[in-house]
């Protein structure tokens, strides 16, 4: 998953979208396990969400990818059946862009990255902390142009993440 949203990344900063659109419609296929149609759809709406906020040249500019985020943001909710508000988690997903593109405030990448977490996954925010901070530094290396020392982070924080699912799926039963 790592790799995948590394490349997704990197293939929009060079403006490859057909290549965009297939890592995240193996994103959206793998990690939210979506049928092909609702992947497809999903994948074309974040890569346009993706490419609209790169190209924009201010965050005033950059709200252009919110429409986009949110369309992706109803399907993943109606597929999954999960318990979010899209509108809120397409907004939150903006502002993490935001915040990984700011240099001087990318401080704040755990706290709205475990929000994040939490509307889509279940739980509080505070669950997320150290699982958000790992994602924060994949976010920041991306953001500086270290491809490969963010893969790296972004596997350590995907790990987290599945381990952390799966020990929240064990208490449930």
């Amino acid at each position: 998953m790592a790799a995948l949203e590394c490349e997704a990344f990197e293939n929009a900063k060079a403006r490859r979208t057909t290549s965009l659109v297939t890592a995240l419609y193996r994103i959206f296929q793998e990690e939210f396990c979506l049928p092909p149609m609702a992947a497809a759809e999903a994948a074309w709406n974040s890569s346009q969400a993706l490419e609209n906020f790169l190209e924009s040249a201010d965050n005033a500019d950059r709200e252009r990818a919110l429409p986009y985020l949110q369309r992706t943001f109803e399907i993943l909710r109606q597929q999954t059946g999960a318990r979010f508000d899209p509108a809120v988690v397409a907004r939150l997903q903006l502002h993490r862009w935001m915040l990984a593109a700011d240099g001087n405030r990318q401080n704040q990448l755990p706290a709205a990255i475990s929000e994040i977490l939490a509307m889509i996954y279940g739980g509080s925010a505070s669950e997320y902390s150290a699982t958000a901070a790992a994602f924060a530094k994949a976010d920041r290396l991306l953001a500086s142009g270290m491809p490969e020392p963010a893969r790296q982070a972004a596997v350590t924080a995907w790990r987290r993440l599945a381990e952390q699912l799966k020990a929240r799926s064990q208490d449930k039963s």
